[in-house]
């Protein structure tokens, strides 16, 4: 009895995490999508590069984009410098100094 409830409680978990997994692909497809329609084929490659390496970047950026363009800011297709420097600014990282003081 005890390994039927175990056994039905790991299916159910492994339909959930299924289900989860699905629906992170549907909605990469259409960041992706969307991100094609906007960007220029290099500034598309070096998003993919930025997926791959940095996923929060990737889709802060990616929200960014979409926002701008459904405000209507964003005339054509958005270059890859464009892009860089919009990541660049999406990175800035703020320097820390380190003092260290001798009794």
């Amino acid at each position: 009895m005890v390994e039927e409830e175990m056994g039905s409680l790991r299916e159910k978990k492994l339909r959930e995490r299924l289900s989860q997994m699905q629906k992170q692909e549907e909605y990469e497809a259409q960041v992706r999508m969307v991100l094609r329609k906007f960007l220029t084929d290099d500034a598309y490659e070096r998003m993919m590069n930025v997926r791959i390496s940095n996923k929060q970047l990737y889709f802060g950026a990616a929200a960014a984009i979409a926002q701008a363009a459904s405000a209507g800011q964003v005339q054509g297709k958005i270059s890859g410098e464009k892009l860089k420097s919009l990541l660049a600014g999406m990175t800035e990282r703020r320097e820390t100094t380190l003092e260290i003081k001798k009794k």
